[in-house]
């Protein structure tokens, strides 16, 4: 989970909006918010992909810089052909779930600087909580 601020609602589509936290912007669409609410946005490990650099002309709508802090063997993986990728994005982590083939074809490792992508239409009302300020 990470914790955001919703900073900026679309002109072109009311429901989507900029969600501000310590790691990035994320655009969030869906999303019946206030300016100035709190939102906590989930992104799973399988709604995330990786790039050593930052693509240009891509759908994807949300591109986080971040450090990988530590690549592990997926648990529920039998075969070792996934593993699970902690990225510090600013002071908060995500995880990705990515291939070993990937990890090597990317030459991955911690300490290395990469650009998590997570695709906006993953974000559901049941990604996404809403917290009412007091």
């Amino acid at each position: 989970m990470i914790e955001t601020v919703v900073a900026a609602q679309s002109t072109r589509n009311t429901n989507s909006h900029n969600c501000i936290s310590q790691g990035g912007t994320l655009s969030v669409p869906q999303l019946i918010a206030r300016l100035g609410q709190r939102v906590r946005v989930r992104i799973r490990a399988c709604d995330v992909a990786l790039a050593r650099q930052r693509p240009t002309d891509i759908s994807v709508n949300n591109l986080l810089d971040g450090v990988i802090a530590e690549i592990r063997d997926e648990m529920r993986d039998e075969t070792g052909a996934t593993v699970n990728v902690r990225i510090h994005v600013g002071e908060v982590s995500i995880l990705a779930r990515i291939t070993r083939l990937s990890v090597d074809r990317l030459q991955l490792k911690p300490g290395v600087p990469v650009v998590a992508l997570v695709k906006a239409v993953t974000f559901d009302r049941r990604s996404l909580g809403v917290r009412h300020n007091h």
